[in-house]
């Protein structure tokens, strides 16, 4: 075997070892996110449910630290590092709103959008809709 075939083998084998270990962590993460969110509709109705009760200060982001200590108090038992791993995709340490439950967080940004078109801003869509102009 020639020199150059043998270190294609070794690179080839190790591409495959390391596409194996992607694939792994892919399905490990997905099950950390999936066991959370079992958890969440189980315990608290769903996500955003979890979330309202997180986001104490309603700043629609997390700190790590502030994500931890609150699932904690909620009793959440499965593996936090794997989901906040999960969770913080940009690694910056802090996960938005968007990020924790971005479906949501695209139909509230698709509403912003609309409100601000046809009525200017949301404060003026809500003024519109609030037949008894009692602010509930």
């Amino acid at each position: 075997i020639s020199e150059e075939s043998s270190h294609r083998k070794a690179s080839s084998s190790s591409l495959r070892r390391t596409s194996v270990r992607t694939k792994f962590t892919t399905l490990s993460s997905a099950t950390a996110l999936a066991h959370f969110a079992d958890w969440c509709e189980e315990k608290h109705d769903d996500m955003l449910a979890v979330w309202r009760k997180l986001d104490v200060d309603g700043s629609l982001s997390l700190s790590k630290q502030e994500f931890t200590r609150g699932v904690t108090q909620l009793c959440y038992k499965g593996d936090l590092k794997k989901l906040w791993a999960v969770l913080d995709r940009d690694r910056t340490d802090v996960i938005s709103f968007f990020n924790f439950l971005p479906e949501v967080g695209l139909d509230l940004a698709r509403l912003k959008r609309w409100s601000e078109v046809k009525f200017g801003s949301v404060s003026a869509l809500f003024h519109a809709i609030d037949k008894d102009k009692n602010g509930k």
